[in-house]
């Protein structure tokens, strides 16, 4: 598999050319229904049939919380909507500045495993028109921690271009091993995971393009609601780096360049 390089690329002209997302297709697949390894939501944005062009993909991973087991009901695939992208897509709040495809699996395991999500990103990235050079992942509590045990997993061979997390917890061995910029959201009085491992682990993404590090001052196990709909930003505290521009914008700023 070739290596890849990420680079920071602020010229958004190949979105701009792309349909405007006037309000899309938010389809179910439950377990079983597809060879994905993941039963999923995915967002497909207007004008995506009518165009022959490839759309960025960003991929949500949901919260422990937020597991199940579609192949034997169905209606469980409906907790991926309680949080994240897919919730403000479920409720007609979806609105980031340039289109992309969103997919949002669920877990039936008990952890995410990270050659299963490479699995599922492959799938969805071969049966959706996918700009294969932008493609993000993002992600909430265990979700995060999925993150990171995938980017310390696939290193250099990652799809992933750019991750935002929130409030999710890692090791400094696996952030040694991630190459992708990463931003990470946390709150200051969470005692599920304490600040503190968000404080390490950014001090030990070394080999990473770009880490921030945002904390909320008066939040504690949470965050993601006022990260993801951008209400976030102004309220974080001084000491950490600012939440000054929109997350979708900062992902679609990373692309990958194969080597």
């Amino acid at each position: 598999m070739p290596y890849f390089r990420i680079v920071k690329n602020n010229n958004f002209s190949e979105l701009k050319s792309l349909p405007r997302d006037t309000g899309g297709k938010h389809l179910a697949y439950s377990l079983g229904k597809t060879d994905a390894p993941y039963g999923f939501y995915i967002y497909i944005p207007a004008g995506y049939e009518q165009s022959s062009g490839n759309y960025p993909l960003l991929v949500f991973l949901h919260g422990d919380g937020e597991q199940g087991n579609s192949s034997e009901d169905a209606a469980i695939l409906d907790l991926v909507l309680i949080h994240g992208p897919p919730f403000l897509i479920d409720n007609g709040r979806w609105g980031p500045n340039y289109p992309m495809i969103v997919v949002s699996p669920q877990c039936h395991n008990e952890y995410w495993q990270p050659k299963k999500v490479d699995k599922f990103i492959r799938y969805i990235t071969k049966n959706y028109r996918v700009n294969q050079s932008r493609v993000y992942l993002t992600g909430l509590s265990g979700g995060g921690d999925g993150i990171y045990r995938y980017l310390a997993e696939t290193g250099n061979r990652s799809l992933v271009a750019a991750a935002v997390v929130i409030c999710g917890e890692g090791t400094a061995v696996e952030a040694r091993k991630a190459r992708v910029p990463i931003w990470i959201f946390h709150g200051a009085f969470d005692d599920v995971v304490p600040l503190q491992t968000a404080i390490e682990m950014k001090e030990a993404f070394s080999n990473v393009p770009e880490v921030k590090l945002t904390v909320y001052p008066d939040i504690g196990h949470g965050g993601w609601h006022n990260t993801y709909d951008l209400t976030g930003m102004g309220t974080e505290s001084e000491e950490y780096d600012p939440y000054d521009v929109s997350i979708y914008d900062w992902l679609l700023s990373y692309k990958l360049s194969e080597e």
